[in-house]
C-alpha cells in the first residue's frame, strides 16, 4: 500500500489528463516547468504566477480566467 498525497486541484489534474491528455511531466515540459512543480500544483502545496497562469492561458488556448479557475482548491 502506498502513501500518497491525494490531489487537491482536481480541476487542473483533469485538465493536463482528460483535455491535454498528457501526463503531468509533459504539461511541465511544455510550459516550462519542472514536473516537482507540477506536482505541487496539484496537491496545493505551491501556486503559479500570475505570469505563468498567463502563459498557461495562452499555450493551451484557454482564457485567463480559465486558467485561474484550475487552480481554485
Amino acid at each position: 500500500m502506498t502513501n500518497q498525497k491525494p490531489i487537491k486541484r482536481k480541476k487542473l489534474n483533469d485538465f493536463i489528463r482528460t483535455k491535454l491528455q498528457v501526463p503531468g511531466y509533459k504539461f511541465a515540459e511544455f510550459i516550462g516547468v519542472s514536473a516537482a512543480t507540477v506536482q505541487k500544483w496539484l496537491y496545493g502545496e505551491a501556486a503559479p504566477s500570475t505570469n505563468k497562469i498567463r502563459k498557461i492561458a495562452k499555450d493551451c488556448g484557454i482564457t485567463f480566467t480559465e486558467a485561474c479557475e484550475l487552480f481554485d482548491d
